[in-house]
């Protein structure tokens, strides 16, 4: 099941909807890497997706472990195709310290 705008907006009035079983990135945070952990060849955004699509999860959500608040538009607009692509629902995890960007706004946006 992939990402479903109306099933989005019919939670926000109310409705009923399915929920979705998601994995976070923070789940691979060995292999991924986290603040005083570096792994030598870090996992990245898309290697992220396309795990959690093979392992049969409908969403994931993207944590600061990912740094996707310093990539740059055109890295968020691949990754956010490739979601789409994969049919996974996308949430975004914030750190109360990180301020999203522009391309991160419209990745969030993204209904194509």
């Amino acid at each position: 099941m992939g990402p479903d705008i109306q099933s989005e907006k019919a939670s926000i009035v109310g409705e009923s909807v399915q929920p979705r079983v998601g994995i976070g990135s923070f789940a691979y945070r060995y292999a991924i890497g986290f603040r005083g952990f570096h792994p030598g060849k870090p996992m990245s955004i898309a290697d992220f997706l396309e795990t959690a699509a093979h392992g049969g999860w409908e969403g994931v959500q993207l944590c600061e472990n990912l740094g996707y608040a310093d990539l740059s538009d055109a890295d968020l607009a691949v990754a956010a195709a490739q979601a789409k692509r994969l049919q996974l629902a996308v949430e975004i995890g914030l750190n109360v310290s990180v301020r999203p960007s522009t391309g991160l706004t419209e990745f969030l946006n993204c209904e194509g």
